[in-house]
């Protein structure tokens, strides 16, 4: 029998006792014990031979309909830097699900994270840090989003991205040295183009800027003698 077990137990007219019945025949006792976080198992067969297992035990919320492991580690990098509903509209975009193939709401990133321990997002914790969003950066240098992103890809302005089409999250010190050293030449354009329209006693607009940047307006000489 031990030359067929496998054919036998894989066979299309093997049923749930039959299966059973050879259990029964070849293991004589299964000794379990739980030590911390694995479950030890010793198999005794029939023969006197014996086969030591182990097993994780599975942690609270934990079982054959969780979610990935990579969600986990996802959520838990979110979770500061978003709220949970923002959170939720991402995994989707990302074309995440639950354990149970559901697509992600508010209330379900809530529980997933009280599930695994993850603290809530809370508001202007990201600013406390001396982190930024790239739309949060672009504002702070008064650039466009756009422009900020080729910076980024060029090597021009540190940022970092959990995964793709997470946010990208400047610090506060790269921000600075950015400013500082400027070696994109971006911001000093900016100024370059101003100081043209100040000698032309045109609109300074600069086009780096964003459309919610205040634009900068100067009179030319002879306007303002007259």
């Amino acid at each position: 029998m031990g030359a067929d077990l496998e054919l036998a137990w894989h066979h299309a007219n093997a049923t749930a006792t039959t299966r059973k019945r050879i259990i029964r025949a070849v293991i004589r006792e299964i000794v379990v014990a739980i030590e911390d976080d694995h479950i030890k198992m010793l198999v005794h067969w029939q023969g006197g031979d014996h086969t030591a297992l182990s097993v994780r035990k599975n942690k609270a919320g934990h079982h054959r309909w969780g979610a990935p492991p990579d969600i986990e580690d996802l959520i838990r990098a979110l979770a500061r830097q978003l709220p949970d509903r923002a959170i939720a509209s991402l995994l989707n975009r990302l074309g995440k699900t639950t354990g149970r193939l559901n697509g992600w709401t508010q209330s379900r990133v809530c529980t997933f994270r009280n599930q695994h321990d993850i603290a809530v997002y809370k508001k202007d914790e990201r600013s406390e840090r001396g982190e930024y969003t790239l739309q949060e950066t672009a504002a702070k240098l008064g650039l466009r989003p756009m422009t900020v992103l080729r910076m980024i890809r060029a090597g021009d302005l540190k940022a970092e991205q959990y995964c793709k089409g997470t946010p990208w999250i400047i610090r506060h010190e790269d921000k600075v040295l950015l400013a500082t050293n400027d070696s994109h030449g971006v911001l000093r354009n900016t100024d370059m183009y101003c100081r043209d329209a100040l000698s032309n006693g045109r609109l300074c607009q600069s086009p780096w800027r964003s459309k919610s940047s205040s634009p900068l307006i100067f009179a030319s000489k002879s306007s303002s003698e007259g």
